[in-house]
């Protein structure tokens, strides 16, 4: 019995000295931003493990300064009194899990300051154990603010604080970027009190900060009467008793299309639907589609005006061709920032002969006009003919003439005298 106790307390050494080494050599942790994380942090267990027994504390390495406390469990629970501020409520242990031997630590919202080096070290019977996380936090892009246009917006911005901190150490100062351009001061706090000699003319009057809120750790911004050139990204500096701090914001500024307006106008062409809808930011997407699903925006055109408060005035047309005589559209308006899309079914029909004659009718009086053009060209090829025969032609024209009224005379019946004979046939002829 007792060379099987020596044989297990000279294994059990080599059995800490063994996992320990395999936990220091894990690779670092990645943390998306304002997301959770995990820190691992497994140790030798048994079933039955007393936990009175097991001191765990987590702690965050500081250059130059002592470590910060971001949770500990001793005497059988967890003990918060010694918590740095920054990290209430923020972490969780899985109590069975310690039974097994896990005493992993879930940190919640992660920021950027939480970037670095964590320490878990543990005391069981078993023996000690100390394991090392490296965390680096991972800002795929700057978190969207969307605002409405002439509404109100908070930008946050959160930084470590702790009871009793000193506001004349503290310095804050929120800048919009500009391409190229230095950055525009937005607002600014220092010497225990908020500064705005620097502060940008286009926000004078429109920002506030919480002054309760920076003895808390919160620098969040508010920004009033959102226009549309507030778009863009943000940042906030601070500079602390506990170290810097910088966040960055991008802002969105969105505003609603009207409601559309239709118009139409016909001609021989066909009938040309308009559209209309404005006050809408940023610039949309337009779509006409027909009955069938099909897109026919370009059988139209549409135009996207801005006026002086940057917001938008679309006016889009199609037209439908004469030949049509019902059609079944969709007009289509999306936005990119607010509201939701907008779909506007139309249908139409058209009266026969409303954007003209029919068929039929236009092809008689085509054939009337060209008789009429015949009759004139033939009447002046007469007129013509006349002129070209001259004087001459025109005595024996006149020949011709009494030639056929003497055969008239001589055709007519000569009247009967007063006898009841016949005159002398030379009389008929009118000879003396």
């Amino acid at each position: 019995m007792s060379v099987r106790s020596s044989s297990q307390s000279m294994l059990l050494p080599f059995l800490i000295l063994h996992f320990a080494v395999a936990a220091t050599s894990a690779p670092d942790v990645v943390a998306q931003f304002e997301g959770d994380v995990t820190l691992s942090c497994l140790f030798p267990s048994q079933p039955g493990m007393n936990l009175q027994r097991l001191t765990l504390t987590w702690q965050k390495e500081r250059a130059g300064a002592e470590a910060l406390v971001l949770h500990s469990y001793y005497y059988g629970k967890e003990q918060l009194e010694r918590q740095d501020q920054i990290y209430r409520n923020r972490t969780q242990l899985d109590p069975e899990g310690l039974a097994r031997g896990n005493a992993s630590l879930t940190l919640r919202g992660i920021r950027i300051q939480d970037e670095g080096v964590y320490l878990c070290h543990i005391t069981s019977e078993q023996g000690k154990i100390s394991v090392r996380r490296q965390v680096a936090v991972m800002v795929q892009s700057a978190p969207d603010v969307v605002a409405r246009f002439g509404g109100d917006v908070t930008l946050s911005c959160l930084f470590p604080s702790q009871p009793g901190m000193n506001l004349q150490h503290l310095t804050l100062t929120w800048q919009k970027e500009r391409a190229g351009a230095e950055a525009l001061v937005v607002h600014s706090y220092y010497y225990g009190r908020e500064q705005l000699e620097k502060q940008d003319e286009a926000y004078r009057n429109r920002t506030r900060l919480d002054p309760e809120g920076l003895a808390r750790g919160d620098a969040s911004l508010t920004l009033r009467g959102v226009r549309t050139q507030d778009e863009g990204v943000y940042l906030c500096h601070i500079t602390s008793e506990l170290g810097k701090t910088s966040e960055r914001r991008e802002l969105r500024v969105g505003a609603p299309f009207s409601e559309p307006q239709l118009t139409f106008s016909l001609s021989s062409a066909g009938v040309m639907l308009t559209v209309h809808t404005g006050g809408g930011y940023p610039m949309a997407t337009v779509q006409w589609l027909d009955e069938a699903g099909r897109d026919v925006t370009a059988e139209g055109a549409t135009d996207q005006q801005v006026d002086e408060q940057g917001l938008y005035h679309v006016t889009s047309w199609v037209t439908v061709p004469p030949a049509t005589h019902s059609a079944r559209l969709t007009f289509m308006l999306t936005p990119r920032v607010l509201g939701a899309p907008i779909t506007w079914p139309l249908s139409l029909q058209l009266s026969p002969g409303l954007l003209g004659p029919p068929a039929s009718c236009l092809g008689v009086r085509l054939a009337v006009i060209c008789a009429a053009c015949l009759f004139i060209v033939l009447l002046a090829a007469a007129f013509l003919y006349r002129l070209r025969q001259g004087p001459a032609g025109s005595r024996s024209w006149r020949k011709a003439e009494e030639e056929e009224e003497e055969q008239k005379e001589i055709s007519c019946p000569i009247p009967a005298s007063p006898t009841g004979r016949e005159q002398p046939a030379r009389a008929r002829l009118g000879q003396s």
